[in-house]
């Protein structure tokens, strides 16, 4: 997947959605995975394979997620 302005798409099939739904099923797959772990800003990032900033995966989590903590020990959860 690449990014571009608000859009992912892939380069070999050219599948396109845009970034904010991307991100929420990267981490719809990560708490599938790994239900135990804290979904960080950090850890979503890394994740998505840095395709998108931190800053905007941070807005997407701020908008559909409670933050619990702050700075280095923030993490999120479900509404």
């Amino acid at each position: 997947m690449m990014a571009r302005q608000s859009i992912l798409y892939c380069g070999v099939c050219g599948y396109e959605e845009k970034v904010e739904k991307g991100i929420l099923r990267s981490i719809k797959e990560l708490e599938l995975l790994f239900p135990n772990k804290k979904i960080t800003t950090n850890l979503i990032f890394d994740w998505c394979g840095e395709i998108v900033s931190s800053r905007r995966t941070q807005r997407v989590l701020n908008q559909h997620f409670v933050r619990l903590g702050y700075n280095k020990t923030s993490h999120y959860i479900r509404n």
